[in-house]
This record gives structure tokens, sequence and C-alpha cells, in this order.
């Protein structure tokens, strides 16, 4: 699962961060993985930086409304200038399995 955080306001000109209150965005719906650790972290994000932090799940959409460029090429917003990473917080392994008499024998080949 993917996971951007993003923040909706730019750093304030007297150098506080944030200057406003911070939205994480988890692309899947409440109550899921990506969603309880998103929700840990906003909790110890909030007292730290004397700001709101909410996360907001946005699902639908083939998960477009909190992705990156690396999952689709069609987006309506630009992540570098639109959107501000603060940290990354995680990541999941993935594993490709198929069965033993499928024909491909590498990732290329399949």
């Amino acid at each position: 699962m993917l996971a951007v955080i993003a923040c909706c306001a730019a750093q304030s000109q007297t150098g506080d961060f944030p200057a406003r209150p911070v939205r994480i965005t988890v692309s899947s719906a409440a109550g899921g993985a990506s969603d309880t650790v998103a929700k840990l972290v906003a909790d110890r994000l909030a007292p730290r930086w004397k700001q709101s932090v909410t996360v907001e799940n946005r699902t639908g959409g083939a998960a477009v409304i909190a992705t990156n460029p690396a999952v689709r090429n069609d987006l309506r917003y630009d992540t570098a200038r639109d959107l501000r990473a603060l940290l990354h917080f995680g990541a999941a392994p993935a594993v490709l399995t198929i069965r033993a008499d499928f024909p491909a024998r590498t990732l290329a080949e399949f």
C-alpha cells in the first residue's frame, strides 16, 4: 500500500512549521493497516507540532487521490509542485508468486 503524506500548507515566512493544520491522505478505507499507522503518526505529531494533524481516507479512483506518478501517468496534479512529503514512516515488501507450471521464470518473462 502506498501512503503519501501531504501537507496542505507551505512553511510560513517566520520559519515556524507547520503554519496551518496538516492532513495525512491515505488511499485506503478507514480501519486498515495504512489508516491505523497514519492515525498513530498523527497522534504523535500533533502535540509535537502544536498543530492539528488529521487523517483523511480517500478511497476510490484506483487510489489516484492519494498516490503518485510512480503508479499513474494521468494525474491532474503535479506531486512535486502541489504536495509536500513530510516523512516516510513505513514500507511493506511485496512478493509475486505464480503456479509452478507457469512458463515464466523471471519477472521479465512474466
